[in-house]
């Protein structure tokens, strides 16, 4: 019996993006944790397991791979292996934003600094034309834990910042201000039928060669122009399928904004925030059902936190 097979570089490529993508969303639950709600049902160390175990894992990938070890802007988990406490991680994004070198000046949220390292593995990906991870079977087993940890505390920030939210409401009910926004919403159709919004919220995944999938497939590559696409003549109207595989009116606007009598569409794979309220269409709810999903999330300038009482102003030195 020959000695096991040694992974590829390439395939450290692919699985080293998605581990830091992973450890990046766990940070941003701890970021979140710190800002916006303090749970009792917030068990610190269980996230922090899993964090370790990601590190663990990516430091073994970087020992073996000089490529990824030499990317110029270093993963943040090279700066915090072990988390202490959620304060450690703000103070830390605080500090990196205020770093002359760092690019992140140049944008809103701190947490995005993170994005710069595994955009440079995407290029790596890339050139080596290897974009799925062939994990082994203990990081299988990681991804899952991980994956259960972050829908399980994603779900309580969202419900325990709307819960917050609800108690502060007026007799009236308006619609009170979150402490973070989803700047853009994406849509994507997956070569097994299934569709992402924001590669977080699944809607109902599409059989082959069925009508969604039909539709779904040609709108892909016909975006943002009015078409009309081939389908079963049979075929119930457009609207129908779309709201049969889970698209709300919203999700129709987003990503629909057209849909004619004689079935010629438009489909829009991107959005912005600010576009969609442009088009008065109402996100209230549908961010926070992508939040729970656990669609990444963008905290607003700490000047707007102190404005809406999120934050206490920094006291006079």
């Amino acid at each position: 019996m020959g000695a096991p097979k040694q992974p590829s570089k390439a395939n450290d490529y692919a699985v080293a993006k998605s581990l830091n993508e992973y450890a990046s969303k766990v940070i941003n639950i701890f970021s979140l944790y710190q800002i916006v709600v303090h749970s009792p049902d917030f068990d610190l160390k269980e996230i922090n397991r899993v964090y370790v175990l990601l590190v663990n894992e990516l430091q073994e990938l970087y020992k073996r791979n000089t490529e990824l070890a030499n990317i110029k802007y270093e993963p943040i988990w090279k700066q915090i292996d072990y988390i202490h406490a959620a304060y450690d991680v703000q103070k830390f994004l605080e500090r990196l934003y205020e770093s002359k070198e760092s690019p992140v000046k140049y944008i809103k949220n701190p947490s995005k600094y993170i994005d710069y390292h595994i955009a440079e593995i995407d290029r790596l990906c890339i050139i080596a034309d290897k974009h799925n991870p062939d994990f082994s079977p203990e990081q299988k087993k990681l991804i899952e834990q991980t994956q259960t940890i972050l829908d399980k505390y994603n779900k309580i920030v969202v419900d325990e910042a709307q819960k917050r939210h609800d108690e502060e409401s007026n007799e009236e009910e308006t619609r009170q201000p979150r402490m973070w926004y989803i700047p853009e919403y994406t849509l994507t159709y997956k070569l097994d039928g299934s569709i992402l919004v924001n590669d977080a919220l699944k809607l109902k995944k599409a059989h082959v060669d069925s009508v969604l999938d039909q539709l779904m497939e040609q709108s892909t590559s016909n975006p943002n122009k009015l078409f009309k696409p081939s389908i079963d003549k049979t075929a119930r109207n457009i609207s129908t399928v779309l709201s049969s595989a889970g698209f709300t009116p919203t999700l129709r606007a987003l990503f629909f904004p057209t849909i004619r009598e004689d079935k010629s569409i438009v489909f829009r794979p991107k959005i912005t925030r600010d576009e969609a309220i442009a088009e008065r269409i109402d996100i209230y709810e549908f961010e926070a059902e992508l939040a729970r999903a656990g669609a990444k999330t963008t905290l607003w300038p700490d000047e707007l936190l102190i404005e809406w009482g999120f934050l206490a102003p920094d006291e006079p030195e």
